[in-house]
Protein backbone atom coordinates (compact mmCIF):
# COMPACT_ATOMS: atom_id res chain seq x y z
CA UNK A 1 0.00 0.00 0.00
CA UNK A 2 1.67 2.87 -1.51
CA UNK A 3 1.00 6.52 -1.06
CA UNK A 4 0.80 8.52 -4.17
CA UNK A 5 1.65 12.27 -3.60
CA UNK A 6 1.32 15.21 -6.59
CA UNK A 7 -0.88 15.56 -9.07
CA UNK A 8 -4.13 13.09 -9.80
CA UNK A 9 -4.81 13.03 -13.66
CA UNK A 10 -7.68 10.62 -14.82
CA UNK A 11 -8.23 11.61 -18.22
CA UNK A 12 -6.61 8.02 -19.00
CA UNK A 13 -8.54 6.02 -16.43
CA UNK A 14 -10.79 3.54 -18.14
CA UNK A 15 -13.96 2.83 -16.03
CA UNK A 16 -16.85 0.24 -16.19
CA UNK A 17 -20.83 1.15 -14.64
CA UNK A 18 -23.02 -1.71 -14.44
CA UNK A 19 -26.73 -0.03 -13.67
CA UNK A 20 -29.76 -1.40 -14.38
CA UNK A 21 -31.42 1.76 -14.38
CA UNK A 22 -30.59 3.85 -17.70
CA UNK A 23 -30.97 6.93 -16.20
CA UNK A 24 -28.90 6.13 -12.98
CA UNK A 25 -26.31 4.97 -16.07
CA UNK A 26 -26.58 8.86 -17.48
CA UNK A 27 -26.02 10.20 -14.08
CA UNK A 28 -22.72 8.09 -12.97
CA UNK A 29 -21.62 8.82 -16.35
CA UNK A 30 -21.52 12.45 -15.98
CA UNK A 31 -20.79 12.23 -12.56
CA UNK A 32 -17.47 10.30 -13.71
CA UNK A 33 -17.23 12.51 -16.15
CA UNK A 34 -17.03 16.33 -14.28
CA UNK A 35 -13.92 14.52 -12.47
CA UNK A 36 -12.11 13.88 -15.50
CA UNK A 37 -13.08 10.35 -16.59
CA UNK A 38 -14.47 10.18 -20.44
CA UNK A 39 -13.08 6.41 -20.97
CA UNK A 40 -16.20 5.16 -19.74
CA UNK A 41 -18.44 2.30 -20.49
CA UNK A 42 -22.12 1.45 -19.10
CA UNK A 43 -23.89 -1.60 -19.43
CA UNK A 44 -27.06 -3.17 -17.65
CA UNK A 45 -26.76 -5.58 -15.28
CA UNK A 46 -28.56 -8.05 -17.69
CA UNK A 47 -26.21 -11.03 -18.44
CA UNK A 48 -26.55 -10.14 -22.16
CA UNK A 49 -25.16 -6.53 -21.16
CA UNK A 50 -22.63 -8.15 -18.80
CA UNK A 51 -21.21 -9.72 -21.56
CA UNK A 52 -20.46 -6.41 -23.35
CA UNK A 53 -17.58 -5.29 -21.42
CA UNK A 54 -15.83 -8.48 -21.34
CA UNK A 55 -13.17 -7.42 -22.71
CA UNK A 56 -12.21 -4.68 -21.47
CA UNK A 57 -9.11 -3.82 -19.53
CA UNK A 58 -11.36 -1.53 -16.76
CA UNK A 59 -9.39 0.05 -13.70
CA UNK A 60 -12.54 0.88 -12.22
CA UNK A 61 -15.97 -0.59 -12.13
CA UNK A 62 -18.96 0.65 -10.94
CA UNK A 63 -21.43 -2.45 -9.59
CA UNK A 64 -25.13 -1.60 -8.60
CA UNK A 65 -27.06 -3.26 -6.04
CA UNK A 66 -29.48 -3.53 -3.28
CA UNK A 67 -31.60 -5.30 -0.78
CA UNK A 68 -32.71 -8.85 -1.47
CA UNK A 69 -30.73 -8.57 -5.44
CA UNK A 70 -27.29 -10.78 -5.36
CA UNK A 71 -26.91 -10.08 -8.82
CA UNK A 72 -24.66 -7.53 -8.54
CA UNK A 73 -22.34 -9.20 -5.92
CA UNK A 74 -22.39 -12.02 -8.52
CA UNK A 75 -20.75 -9.63 -10.94
CA UNK A 76 -17.98 -8.96 -8.58
CA UNK A 77 -17.55 -11.85 -7.59
CA UNK A 78 -17.34 -12.89 -11.06
CA UNK A 79 -14.66 -10.33 -11.99
CA UNK A 80 -13.01 -11.01 -8.99
CA UNK A 81 -12.29 -14.49 -10.33
CA UNK A 82 -11.38 -13.77 -13.98
CA UNK A 83 -14.90 -14.48 -15.47
CA UNK A 84 -15.87 -11.51 -16.47
CA UNK A 85 -13.80 -8.44 -17.78
CA UNK A 86 -9.45 -8.57 -18.31
CA UNK A 87 -8.44 -6.82 -14.91
CA UNK A 88 -9.74 -9.00 -11.76
CA UNK A 89 -8.22 -6.26 -9.72
CA UNK A 90 -9.39 -3.38 -10.79
CA UNK A 91 -10.60 -0.88 -8.12
CA UNK A 92 -14.72 -2.12 -7.96
CA UNK A 93 -17.44 0.31 -5.71
CA UNK A 94 -21.09 -1.19 -4.75
CA UNK A 95 -23.51 1.00 -5.51
CA UNK A 96 -26.76 1.44 -4.01
CA UNK A 97 -29.95 3.26 -2.93
CA UNK A 98 -30.27 0.98 0.00
CA UNK A 99 -27.16 1.21 2.40
CA UNK A 100 -28.11 -1.32 4.69
CA UNK A 101 -26.30 -4.28 6.71
CA UNK A 102 -27.02 -6.80 4.93
CA UNK A 103 -25.83 -4.91 1.51
CA UNK A 104 -22.97 -3.53 2.97
CA UNK A 105 -21.54 -7.15 4.16
CA UNK A 106 -22.45 -8.51 0.85
CA UNK A 107 -20.41 -5.79 -0.97
CA UNK A 108 -17.75 -6.86 1.29
CA UNK A 109 -18.35 -11.07 0.60
CA UNK A 110 -17.96 -10.07 -3.17
CA UNK A 111 -14.71 -9.01 -3.39
CA UNK A 112 -15.65 -5.05 -3.86
CA UNK A 113 -13.42 -2.28 -2.64
CA UNK A 114 -15.87 -0.30 -0.96
CA UNK A 115 -19.53 0.93 -0.91
CA UNK A 116 -21.10 4.16 -2.62
CA UNK A 117 -24.31 5.21 -1.24
CA UNK A 118 -26.84 7.07 -3.83
CA UNK A 119 -27.50 10.10 -4.60
CA UNK A 120 -23.57 10.51 -5.17
CA UNK A 121 -21.86 13.95 -4.60
CA UNK A 122 -18.90 15.09 -7.02
CA UNK A 123 -16.73 15.07 -3.41
CA UNK A 124 -18.25 11.82 -2.21
CA UNK A 125 -16.78 9.88 -5.83
CA UNK A 126 -13.10 11.99 -5.62
CA UNK A 127 -13.13 11.10 -2.21
CA UNK A 128 -13.34 7.68 -3.09
CA UNK A 129 -11.21 7.67 -5.51
CA UNK A 130 -8.64 9.61 -3.99
CA UNK A 131 -8.40 7.22 -1.56
CA UNK A 132 -8.20 4.05 -3.24
CA UNK A 133 -5.59 5.88 -5.54
CA UNK A 134 -3.40 6.81 -2.15
CA UNK A 135 -3.97 3.37 0.08
CA UNK A 136 -5.70 0.50 -1.52
CA UNK A 137 -5.76 -2.78 0.45
CA UNK A 138 -3.61 -5.38 -0.20
CA UNK A 139 -5.32 -8.73 -2.00
CA UNK A 140 -6.52 -12.23 -0.14
CA UNK A 141 -7.60 -15.33 -1.13
CA UNK A 142 -9.07 -18.08 0.01
CA UNK A 143 -11.13 -20.67 -2.01
CA UNK A 144 -14.60 -18.89 -1.77
CA UNK A 145 -13.11 -15.26 -2.09
CA UNK A 146 -10.61 -12.80 -3.57
CA UNK A 147 -10.45 -9.67 -3.01
CA UNK A 148 -9.43 -6.93 -0.11
CA UNK A 149 -8.03 -7.97 3.10
CA UNK A 150 -10.94 -8.43 5.22
CA UNK A 151 -8.70 -10.03 7.66
CA UNK A 152 -9.81 -7.04 10.13
CA UNK A 153 -12.68 -6.14 9.61
CA UNK A 154 -15.24 -6.31 12.07
CA UNK A 155 -17.83 -9.36 11.83
CA UNK A 156 -15.92 -11.09 9.35
CA UNK A 157 -13.19 -13.21 11.30
CA UNK A 158 -9.60 -14.21 10.99
CA UNK A 159 -9.19 -16.08 7.00
CA UNK A 160 -6.15 -17.44 7.48
CA UNK A 161 -4.87 -16.33 3.98
CA UNK A 162 -2.05 -13.80 3.77
CA UNK A 163 -2.11 -10.71 2.05
CA UNK A 164 -0.48 -9.60 -0.73
CA UNK A 165 -0.26 -6.82 -3.43
CA UNK A 166 -1.92 -6.52 -6.69
CA UNK A 167 -1.36 -4.22 -9.79
CA UNK A 168 -3.40 -0.91 -9.34
CA UNK A 169 -4.09 0.53 -12.75
CA UNK A 170 -6.25 3.12 -11.10
CA UNK A 171 -3.22 4.79 -9.34
CA UNK A 172 -0.62 4.26 -12.09
CA UNK A 173 -2.84 5.98 -14.71
CA UNK A 174 -3.81 8.54 -11.97
CA UNK A 175 -0.30 9.38 -10.83
CA UNK A 176 0.97 9.09 -14.81
CA UNK A 177 2.96 6.27 -14.00
CA UNK A 178 1.50 4.21 -16.63
CA UNK A 179 3.38 5.21 -19.69
CA UNK A 180 5.90 2.20 -20.37
CA UNK A 181 4.38 -0.52 -18.19
CA UNK A 182 3.44 -3.80 -19.78
CA UNK A 183 -0.53 -3.04 -17.94
CA UNK A 184 -1.98 -6.15 -19.47
CA UNK A 185 1.39 -8.06 -18.66
CA UNK A 186 1.26 -6.89 -15.09
CA UNK A 187 -2.18 -8.46 -14.73
CA UNK A 188 -1.80 -11.45 -15.96
CA UNK A 189 1.14 -12.27 -14.03
CA UNK A 190 -0.87 -11.17 -10.64
CA UNK A 191 -3.59 -13.37 -12.42
CA UNK A 192 -1.47 -16.26 -12.66
CA UNK A 193 -0.64 -16.19 -9.05
CA UNK A 194 -3.91 -15.33 -7.67
CA UNK A 195 -5.16 -18.80 -9.58
CA UNK A 196 -1.88 -20.57 -8.32
CA UNK A 197 -2.97 -19.10 -4.56
CA UNK A 198 -6.55 -19.84 -5.12
CA UNK A 199 -5.82 -23.74 -5.65
CA UNK A 200 -3.80 -24.11 -2.77
CA UNK A 201 -6.54 -22.66 -0.62
CA UNK A 202 -8.71 -25.34 -1.99
CA UNK A 203 -6.61 -27.72 -1.27
CA UNK A 204 -6.09 -26.60 2.44
CA UNK A 205 -9.54 -25.75 2.96
CA UNK A 206 -10.40 -29.48 1.69
CA UNK A 207 -8.30 -30.48 4.82
CA UNK A 208 -8.97 -28.06 7.00
CA UNK A 209 -13.01 -29.23 6.71
CA UNK A 210 -12.26 -32.65 6.97
CA UNK A 211 -10.35 -31.64 10.23
CA UNK A 212 -13.42 -29.82 11.16
CA UNK A 213 -15.73 -32.60 10.37
CA UNK A 214 -14.93 -34.62 13.56
CA UNK A 215 -13.25 -32.66 16.06
CA UNK A 216 -11.71 -34.36 19.26
CA UNK A 217 -14.43 -35.36 22.01
CA UNK A 218 -17.32 -34.55 19.62
CA UNK A 219 -19.50 -37.25 18.74
CA UNK A 220 -21.52 -36.43 15.40
CA UNK A 221 -20.02 -35.26 12.62
CA UNK A 222 -20.24 -31.67 11.55
CA UNK A 223 -22.08 -31.44 8.30
CA UNK A 224 -21.60 -27.77 8.06
CA UNK A 225 -18.13 -28.40 7.41
CA UNK A 226 -18.63 -31.50 5.03
CA UNK A 227 -21.20 -29.20 3.17
CA UNK A 228 -18.08 -27.00 2.41
CA UNK A 229 -16.06 -29.39 0.55
CA UNK A 230 -17.53 -30.96 -3.08
CA UNK A 231 -17.49 -27.03 -3.65
CA UNK A 232 -13.85 -26.72 -2.76
CA UNK A 233 -13.34 -29.87 -4.92
CA UNK A 234 -14.97 -28.78 -8.05
CA UNK A 235 -13.34 -25.14 -8.18
CA UNK A 236 -10.34 -27.05 -7.52
CA UNK A 237 -10.83 -29.42 -10.46
CA UNK A 238 -12.22 -26.40 -12.82
CA UNK A 239 -9.17 -24.39 -11.69
CA UNK A 240 -6.25 -26.78 -12.06
CA UNK A 241 -4.02 -27.22 -15.28
CA UNK A 242 -4.75 -30.25 -17.27
CA UNK A 243 -1.52 -32.43 -15.81
CA UNK A 244 -2.38 -31.55 -12.16
CA UNK A 245 -5.72 -31.83 -12.67
CA UNK A 246 -4.86 -35.60 -14.07
CA UNK A 247 -2.45 -36.45 -10.96
CA UNK A 248 -5.64 -35.95 -8.75
CA UNK A 249 -8.34 -36.81 -10.26
CA UNK A 250 -8.64 -40.09 -8.48
CA UNK A 251 -7.90 -38.45 -4.93
CA UNK A 252 -10.56 -36.33 -5.76
CA UNK A 253 -13.02 -38.62 -6.37
CA UNK A 254 -12.08 -40.52 -3.77
CA UNK A 255 -12.65 -37.44 -1.38
CA UNK A 256 -15.92 -36.91 -3.12
CA UNK A 257 -17.71 -40.45 -2.95
CA UNK A 258 -16.86 -40.41 0.41
CA UNK A 259 -18.39 -37.04 1.39
CA UNK A 260 -21.85 -37.62 -0.99
CA UNK A 261 -22.29 -40.49 1.27
CA UNK A 262 -21.67 -39.31 4.89
CA UNK A 263 -24.84 -38.67 6.31
CA UNK A 264 -26.41 -42.37 4.85
CA UNK A 265 -23.59 -43.86 6.16
CA UNK A 266 -22.12 -42.13 9.22
CA UNK A 267 -20.36 -44.39 11.06
CA UNK A 268 -18.25 -46.10 7.76
CA UNK A 269 -17.54 -42.20 7.00
CA UNK A 270 -16.26 -41.95 11.16
CA UNK A 271 -13.90 -44.74 10.48
CA UNK A 272 -12.88 -43.85 6.96
CA UNK A 273 -12.37 -40.13 7.89
CA UNK A 274 -8.55 -40.61 8.90
CA UNK A 275 -8.00 -41.94 5.22
CA UNK A 276 -9.61 -39.07 3.73
CA UNK A 277 -7.82 -36.99 5.83
CA UNK A 278 -4.37 -38.45 4.80
CA UNK A 279 -5.83 -38.24 0.80
CA UNK A 280 -5.92 -34.35 1.51
CA UNK A 281 -2.92 -33.98 2.13
CA UNK A 282 -1.80 -36.13 -0.53
CA UNK A 283 -3.53 -33.38 -2.52
CA UNK A 284 -1.92 -30.29 -0.62
CA UNK A 285 1.46 -31.66 -1.22
CA UNK A 286 1.51 -32.36 -4.88
CA UNK A 287 -0.05 -29.09 -5.17
CA UNK A 288 2.97 -27.37 -2.89
CA UNK A 289 6.20 -29.18 -3.99
CA UNK A 290 9.08 -28.14 -2.21
CA UNK A 291 6.98 -28.40 1.67
CA UNK A 292 7.06 -31.57 3.57
CA UNK A 293 3.80 -33.21 4.15
CA UNK A 294 4.51 -32.69 7.90
CA UNK A 295 4.68 -28.71 7.67
CA UNK A 296 1.51 -28.56 5.50
CA UNK A 297 -0.48 -30.88 8.16
CA UNK A 298 0.67 -27.99 11.23
CA UNK A 299 -0.59 -25.52 8.96
CA UNK A 300 -4.26 -27.34 8.91
CA UNK A 301 -3.89 -27.91 12.38
CA UNK A 302 -2.71 -24.44 13.90
CA UNK A 303 -5.40 -23.00 11.57
CA UNK A 304 -8.03 -25.00 13.72
CA UNK A 305 -8.81 -22.40 16.33
CA UNK A 306 -8.64 -19.07 14.35
CA UNK A 307 -11.49 -21.22 11.74
CA UNK A 308 -13.06 -23.06 13.79
CA UNK A 309 -16.11 -20.70 12.38
CA UNK A 310 -15.63 -19.78 9.01
CA UNK A 311 -16.23 -16.04 7.82
CA UNK A 312 -18.63 -17.16 4.71
CA UNK A 313 -17.27 -15.21 2.67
Amino acid sequence: MVAVQGKIDLSAVEAVIVEPERGARSVLRNLLGSIGITNITAVGATPEEVEKVEGLLADMVLVDASDGNDAGFDIVRRMRSSQIMRNPFAVTMVTTFAATDPVAKGAVRSGADGLLAKPLSNNQMTARIQQFIAMRRPFQVTGTYIGPDIGRLAGFGATGAKPFEVPNTLRLKASGRWRGVDIPGEIDRARVLVMEERIRRDAFEIALNLEMAKLPGRIALNFDALRRVPPLLEDLLRLMAPDRRAATADLVAGLRTFIDGARAREAEFIVALPRLRSIALQIMALLNPGVDPPSLQRAVQDALPAEGTFIGV
